[in-house]
């Protein structure tokens, strides 16, 4: 009760993994993760919010080039008043790939819940690969929730006004990518 922790994973190695993290929040207590992928590795994530006032708040960043592969199933269950946030930025290269499965569920009994998922991807590619799957089972009326999944390419005009700055290309992408990176890199307190 009343706890707050902040986890960050940062998967660099070029041995597969396979993370299973299940958590069980108390009342007024928040979770925040922080994902970092470089690498191949498989994460499933189960928590439930069985306490009044509890949060979860997970930002992730799948950075991949080569044959990386990526695969997250996170399952959230709001069993009463709580909050899920949950925020993917995916950069993909090469013929790396990922897979994201977001589920989450609002009781009956979670009244005045707050459940929320959002995947943002830039494929720069065209060998590069992104199933993403947000899903949301709502019992109760009286909440905020919304997910949404979007993907593209690096914006074309923003990659044009660089250069005509004399920005060589190549920097003017790492810049925007830079910039996409830095949107999660700012979720963490140190």
């Amino acid at each position: 009760d009343n706890a707050t922790l902040n986890y960050i994973k940062i998967g660099k190695s070029d041995a597969k993994s396979s993370l299973k993290y299940t958590n069980t929040l108390g009342e007024n207590a928040t979770l925040n993760i922080s994902f970092f992928d470089f690498k191949n590795s498989f994460n499933s994530v189960e928590t439930k919010l069985q306490n009044s006032d509890s949060s979860l708040n997970i930002n992730g960043l799948i950075d991949l080039q080569n044959n990386a592969k990526v695969e997250y199933d996170i399952q959230t269950n709001h069993q009463n008043k709580s909050l899920s946030d949950i925020k993917f930025k995916n950069l993909l290269n090469d013929k790396s790939s990922a897979k994201l499965n977001l589920f989450s569920i609002v009781e009956e009994t979670a009244a005045f819940s707050k459940a929320f998922q959002n995947s943002q991807t830039i494929l720069l590619s065209d060998d590069s690969f992104i199933a993403v799957a947000p899903h949301l089972e709502i019992l109760i009326d009286e909440l905020e929730a919304s997910h949404g999944a979007t993907c593209g390419d690096l914006d074309e005009d923003s990659i044009y006004y660089l250069e005509s700055r004399g920005i060589k290309e190549k920097d003017a992408k790492e810049i925007l990518l830079n910039a996409l990176r830095n949107e999660v890199y700012e979720n963490l307190e140190n």
